[in-house]
């Protein structure tokens, strides 16, 4: 059982909550709360175990990677990922103790919890050459969007600052490296921008064209709520800047379809 690398772990959903690793985020109705690198760790791989009972030793290997833990410090960080369900999951989902068994994360509506295949998971009959083709091009056209080819009549789309600039292209940078790992730090990448400048509309644009990109390389139901990540940063994008290029290629890329180029 690997442990669990934040950055490497793709974006997923418990019910509407958005749940980012690699950013350490989980927003819900346009709330955002970032917690600390253990408690995501924790809720990470209790989501993974799609609400199976994770043992109190498994849950040593991947959180703590194997290291003598005591059970204060356990109950501790799931005493704070139980808060966590509590404020901005809006008891969403649970966290329950089995007794002289382990734990296991329960959505409180029933529905089962499914995020995907692990790391390295690619959606059945797309190779590892249309992979790298895909998101090397998608690359490309982040590229060539924002540097040099801008709406003449851009809508509350203030120049980056170098800053951001700097993120933009080193988040180019790790999309064009056609890997699950690559793709998820992208996302974070962009994550930040936006954040940072919540106005710049080739943010959003790049951002949704990462969530498109990725869907077509993923399990179903993770392939799923990154396509509706898509389609929302891509609206975003076009709603800040008409016709933004980046935002029209983003919702190009959410559609199912285009997993088949």
């Amino acid at each position: 059982m690997a442990p669990v690398v934040l950055a490497h772990e793709a974006p997923f959903r418990l019910g509407d909550i958005e749940v980012l690793p690699a950013t350490r985020s989980v927003s819900a109705n346009g709330h955002q709360e970032i917690v600390e690198p253990r408690v995501m760790q924790v809720l990470v791989a209790l989501a993974k175990a799609e609400g199976a009972v994770v043992s109190r030793d498994d849950l040593i290997v991947q959180c703590w990677e194997g290291r003598i833990v005591g059970d204060d410090a356990i109950n501790r960080v799931l005493s704070r990922l139980r808060r966590l369900a509590e404020g901005i999951g809006g008891q969403r989902f649970v966290v329950e103790t089995v007794t002289r068994v382990g734990y296991r994360l329960r959505l409180s509506d029933g529905s089962k919890i499914e995020i995907g295949g692990g790391d390295g998971a690619v959606a059945t009959g797309l190779s590892r050459r249309v992979m790298v083709g895909g998101t090397a091009a998608a690359a490309a056209v982040i590229g060539a969007a924002i540097f040099v080819g801008r709406d003449p009549e851009p809508k509350a789309n203030a120049p980056p600052t170098p800053q951001i600039e700097a993120l933009m292209r080193q988040a180019q940078l790790s999309l064009g490296q056609s890997t699950r790992e690559g793709q998820n730090q992208a996302i974070a990448l962009y994550r930040q921008v936006v954040a940072l400048e919540p106005q710049y509309a080739d943010g959003w644009g790049a951002l949704g064209i990462a969530y498109g990109i990725s869907s077509h390389y993923r399990a179903s139901v993770e392939s799923a709520s990154l396509s509706a990540l898509a389609e929302t940063a891509g609206q975003r994008a076009v709603g800040l800047q008409r016709g933004n290029a980046l935002g029209k290629v983003a919702l190009a890329t959410s559609l199912p379809t285009l997993g088949n180029w």
